[in-house]
Parts: structure tokens; sequence; C-alpha cells
């Protein structure tokens, strides 16, 4: 209760129009910092130096300008840029959620219900959407076992699965199975775009379950 009360303050103090202005502002920062990086290294063989700078702008709102300077300037995907795509992109889907949460409380849809029993609500939820958690099992299941199935072609030395295949199945909904998997049969743990990339893609789909779940409860 005191959380809500809290963010509806914040939100009080914010209109539309100065949200839009910061993400686009945000935006455009992001996407000249990320060019600057991109015309430095393909000068020096170096980007910026301050390179939490990119990141900072990037969670503070910039992911637009980060993906856009990737398309733009960057498309083809390796193991050394990987993490920056996963991490734009999931930064991309907070920033979205937290824009339609925002939203949400600028127009006063988010209204504090009676809880009589907070068991009862869940276990509303979880019936309401069946078929979204029978497609997550089903992806977990499949993405445990594409990373089961490479780590016995690496050790065997045959053909792997492509490191963006696994990775596309962890964003599509299959991150617990992989994340699983990593660390059960100790695969992948040592490569930054998944070490870092399966925990902060199964993060930022806990954030889409909670504010699904505040959609479906709260919001009028």
């Amino acid at each position: 209760m005191v959380a809500f009360s809290f963010i509806r303050y914040l939100g009080g103090l914010m209109t539309l129009q100065i949200l839009n202005k910061y993400f686009l502002i945000i935006n455009l920062l992001s996407f000249c910092l990320f060019t600057i990086d991109f015309v430095r290294f393909i000068q020096s063989g170096n980007g910026l130096k301050l390179h939490w700078v990119c990141d900072l702008v990037t969670v503070l709102g910039g992911s637009i300008g980060a993906l856009a300077a990737f398309i733009l300037w960057d498309r083809k995907i390796v193991k050394s840029n990987i993490t920056w795509r996963v991490f734009a992109f999931c930064m991309l889907i907070i920033h979205i959620v937290t824009y339609l949460f925002i939203l949400h409380l600028l127009n006063d849809e988010i209204k504090l219900a009676e809880i009589t029993s907070i068991v009862a609500i869940i276990d509303a939820f979880l019936k309401k959407n069946k078929v979204l958690w029978y497609y997550l099992l089903t992806l977990n299941i499949i993405t445990f076992v594409a990373f089961v199935a490479d780590k016995i072609r690496a050790i065997e030395g045959r053909w792997r699965i492509r490191e963006l295949l696994l990775l596309g199945l962890s964003l599509i909904g299959g991150s617990i199975g992989g994340w699983i998997a990593m660390y059960t049969i100790r695969h992948k743990i040592h490569s930054p775009q998944f070490s870092f990339g399966v925990p902060f893609i199964l993060f930022t789909q806990l954030i889409v379950m909670v504010y699904w779940f505040i959609s479906q409860v709260f919001v009028k």
C-alpha cells in the first residue's frame, strides 16, 4: 500500500509531455554516444574509454537509441558485441514496461483493490493465463535440452548449436531452462554473453510478468 502511494506521488509530479521529451532526449544522446563509439572503434580499434557512460545512458532510457545505432552502423552480430545487443534489447523491454506503467499512473488507472486473499488472486491469475504457463513450461524444457545437447556436442567435438539460437530461445521465454542448464552441467558459464545475458534476460522477463500481474489485478 505504501509503495503504491509513493509511486502515485511520483507519477503526480510528471506529465506525459515531460515523459516523452525525456525519452526523446535520452535516446538521441544514446544514439550519438554509440555512433561516436563505433566511429572511434573503426578509426583506432578502440571505442570510448568510458564505456560505463554508454551503459548508464542505456539504463536511463536510451535503449532505442542504442539499438538504432547498432542497426545502422554495426548490424553484424559476433561474440564480441552480442552481449551489448542482449543488454540493449532487454533494457528496451524494461523501458516499454516502465512507460506503460507510468501511463497507467498518469491516467489514474491503478486501483488498490481490497485484497481479501492474495492466494485467491494469484490462483485466479494463474488459471486465467494457463496457455502462457504451458508455453513457458514447454519452451524452458526445449531450451534446457538445447543447452545440454550443445554441451554433449562440445565434448564429442561435433557441430555446435549456434549461440544466437541458444540466446534466442532464452529471449522468447526459455531463460529459466537455460539458466538451470548452465549451472547444472557447467556449460557457457565463462562466456559473458551467457553468464550475464541469460540471468539478465530472466530478470527482464520477471519484470514483464510482474507488470502483467499488476495490469490484470490492479489496473481499472
